[in-house]
């Protein structure tokens, strides 16, 4: 299957399910299924984070994610397995 449409479909079942299209760190953690410190860890890294705003420029700034940036990043993290 294309990646884009399984993105598509991904945005679609989220959507349906109630999650709004920007959203913070613990939503975020909740649909990859990460805890929130490991979220803010990769964040800090630069590495296994999908991409996101972050509102200042302080370390402790708001960061959002948009559903369409997180299914994107999900669907890409498939390995193909023989």
């Amino acid at each position: 299957m294309n990646v884009k449409l399984e993105s598509e479909e991904l945005f679609n079942s989220f959507r349906e399910s109630g999650v709004p299209l920007t959203f913070g760190k613990k939503m975020y953690a909740e649909l990859v299924g990460q805890s929130v410190s490991t979220v803010s860890g990769n964040i800090c890294k630069g590495t296994g984070v999908a991409t996101y705003s972050k509102l200042g420029k302080s370390k402790n700034s708001q960061v959002l994610f948009m559903l369409k940036d997180v299914c994107n990043f999900i669907t890409s993290q498939k390995v193909q397995v023989a």
